[in-house]
């Protein structure tokens, strides 16, 4: 390992591309890393639209986004970014995602320190490696890369700017509908991915089930591509939810800050509940809660998962909607 000295690193590259979801999780360690090097300067290269999600951290000088291209255009996007990585000299670059992608980007960075995993596809042209950590929420995973800068893990919180506007959109929405806060809960039952959507039955169930038992009303929240599932889920309870406006991933956040509960899937809106300080449950199917729920870290926190029954076939996951009731009825008790 090339020797490192704290007072000659000046600049600081990190380098995640993105999705969204991964994109967040960075924001677990950016506070400590700044402790560590009070006066570099520390910039953070992603791709655009994900650039979003770091957009005014305090713990950044730049955000150096670039946008997302096909075919010939992606080539040239790629070449450009490598020339504006390679101009700025960066004392450290920090691969964070150790894929293809930003294994090229280190590779043509001249950067004097290069760190990332040891085990990964472009680890030769890293002269600094650390060793994964134990497995746990992967918030906490990005600290791994860092040990041999001398930074360890240590309680954070995650960090997402939600803007004004987006709270003034979601706070007249709030009004027109007489919704107070914290006295609804939130589902979002879609999902990108549709192998991690959760029955559709069972969410419109587990809604009923907490409108009966408690005073409180149900907002079901989309994505573009969810409107569906949303529809399917209101259609199929016994009392009636409110359907959220349109939202960004922005607006979302807003409307996350006035509820009492989220109810989802496995997915970045559930990271996006920890940033927001908004208890949550996830349905887990075919991916590890120990990874990807934030309950470990943040009490406030639960997941629902059942590898041994879990099958392609059963949407239901192997989780029944008492044991989800029972779960978010907890939650709702804090």
């Amino acid at each position: 390992m090339k020797p490192f000295a704290t007072a000659e690193i000046k600049s600081i590259l990190l380098v995640q591309l993105g999705p969204f979801g991964d994109v967040l999780l960075n924001t677990s360690y950016l506070n400590v890393l700044r402790r560590k090097f009070p006066h570099s300067r520390i910039d953070f290269l992603v791709s655009k639209p994900y650039d979003s999600v770091l957009y005014r951290h305090p713990a950044l000088d730049h955000i150096v986004s670039f946008p997302k291209k096909k075919g010939l255009a992606y080539v040239g996007e790629r070449i450009r970014t490598f020339y504006r990585v390679w101009k700025n000299h960066y004392d450290l670059i920090i691969d964070q995602q150790c894929g293809t992608g930003s294994g090229q980007i280190v590779m043509f960075s001249h950067a004097k320190y290069r760190l990332g995993f040891e085990n990964s596809k472009f680890a030769i042209f890293y002269n600094m490696v650390a060793s994964r950590g134990p497995k746990r929420y992967s918030a906490s995973t990005k600290f791994d890369v860092l040990a041999p800068l001398g930074i360890v893990e240590e309680p954070y919180e995650l960090y997402y700017y939600v803007m004004p506007e987006s709270r003034e959109y979601i706070q007249t929405w709030l009004n027109e509908n007489k919704l107070e806060d914290r006295s609804f809960v939130v589902f979002s039952p879609g999902s990108p991915a549709e192998r991690k959507v959760w029955k559709l039955e069972n969410f419109a169930r587990l809604a009923d089930m907490i409108i009966e038992n408690h005073n409180l009303k149900i907002v079901i929240l989309w994505a573009p591509d969810e409107l569906k599932d949303a529809e399917r889920v209101i259609s199929l309870m016994h009392h009636s939810a409110v359907m959220a406006p349109k939202t960004n991933l922005n607006q979302g956040a807003a409307l996350l800050e006035h509820s009492r509960l989220l109810i989802c899937n496995d997915g970045g809106i559930n990271h996006i509940s920890v940033a927001t300080k908004t208890p949550s449950l996830a349905m887990f199917g075919p991916t590890s809660p120990l990874h990807w729920c934030p309950g470990k870290v943040f009490p406030i926190h639960d997941s629902l998962s059942n590898p041994q029954a879990y099958t392609p076939e059963d949407k239901g996951f192997g989780i029944s909607v008492e044991e989800a009731y029972i779960k978010a009825n907890n939650l709702l008790d804090l």
